[in-house]
């Protein structure tokens, strides 16, 4: 019932899921980065590429989902360059002891405020992420499905300038799902909050009727 799977049986097009269960942008970028993908894309050139992404994701990138310290570690240099730099636990450091607490933190976890730092990282990620796709395969085209709702209008609003500033195609949910705002549980599974079959179903059919078409055309 995943977005992918929905758009494969909409299309004739071949579709591969790279998502995972707590997966971040930084995972996108080492599957792309670390020859993941070229590895499992063998038999085709791909065309379009989606991720779909919240805001949230800013913090799993900085290293702050519990579930996920032994993930990717990117970080940015002085001048703005990323740069990976091994995994989050590599060193068993002040900074790795630290987190652990404050990720047993309740209040903490309920709480924490991204940083712009973590924004930033966020965006630098996934643009990254856009200019390794354009490198390997030259004709795909890179598009954002942004969940929008859940934070701040005005942080919400940076992410979007940010991302639109590197070239980044944004879609966002609110588009997608109109009536989301008002109506989100009809979009969730139950006492989960992840999106359920309808959700990703719509997805599927916006991708068919404006991303795809939009490439056909070019």
């Amino acid at each position: 019932e995943g977005m992918p799977y929905m758009v494969q049986k909409l299309t004739p097009y071949q579709v591969y899921n790279f998502g995972f269960h707590g997966y971040g942008p930084h995972q996108m970028l080492s599957a792309i980065q670390h020859g993941r993908v070229k590895d499992i894309i063998k038999n085709c050139t791909p065309r379009i590429v989606i991720y779909q992404t919240a805001l949230f994701h800013a913090s799993r990138s900085a290293g702050f989902a519990p579930w996920g310290l032994h993930g990717p570690k990117y970080i940015l240099q002085p001048n703005g360059a990323l740069e990976y730099v091994g995994h989050f636990d590599d060193e068993k450091n002040d900074e790795i002891s630290i987190r652990k607490l404050l990720l047993k933190s309740y209040a903490y976890q309920k709480y924490f405020n991204i940083s712009y730092g973590d924004i930033k990282l966020f965006v630098e990620i996934i643009g990254y992420s856009q200019k390794l796709i354009k490198e390997q395969y030259p004709d795909a085209e890179f598009h954002v499905i942004y969940w929008d709702k859940g934070r701040s209008d005005t942080i919400n609003e940076l992410v979007f300038k940010m991302l639109k500033s590197k070239g980044v195609h944004i879609h966002l949910i609110s588009q997608i799902l109109p009536d989301y705002a008002k109506k989100s549980s009809r979009y969730h599974i139950k006492n989960e909050g992840h999106p359920n079959a309808l959700a990703h179903q719509l997805i599927a059919e916006y991708i068919v009727q404006r991303i795809v078409p939009a490439r056909e055309s070019v």
